[in-house]
């Protein structure tokens, strides 16, 4: 098991648990900032605001499978693919920089199902 594995296993545990406090404690830096397309988190306190959504908006999970997955000393990448009975089933695609051994920025490409990116003003329009 790498150390990037297990750090991404934990992590797994952690929001699986619905251990949020856990999860910002042990695996966020408390400069951290998470990027998205609905939105940007900046800090724990808006990343607890994001789980405590997250975790609302999910269903039951009823499928779960890591489809991609790489490691460096200071980063992890993977694709991963996750279904619940509420949201159906969502791609979700992110990259951690490391410091510290906490992720100091979470960067999220997965797009979530009935979210209006348009009016987020993150969709691409050419003009």
């Amino acid at each position: 098991m790498t150390p990037g594995k297990k750090f991404y296993l934990d992590q797994l545990g952690y929001v699986g648990k619905g251990d949020i406090e856990g999860l910002l404690k042990n695996h966020y830096h408390e400069d951290a900032v998470m990027v998205t397309f609905d939105g940007v988190r900046s800090g724990h306190d808006e990343l607890r605001q994001y789980y405590v959504n997250t975790l609302a908006s999910m269903g039951k999970i009823t499928g779960l499978s890591t489809d991609y997955f790489c490691e460096t000393g200071d980063s992890i990448i993977f694709k991963a693919t996750i279904t619940d009975d509420k949201r159906g089933t969502v791609h979700a695609d992110n990259a951690l920089y490391l410091k510290d051994g906490k992720i100091y920025r979470h960067l999220s490409l997965t797009l979530l199902p009935g979210f209006d990116y348009e009016k987020q003003c993150t969709k691409w329009k050419d003009e």
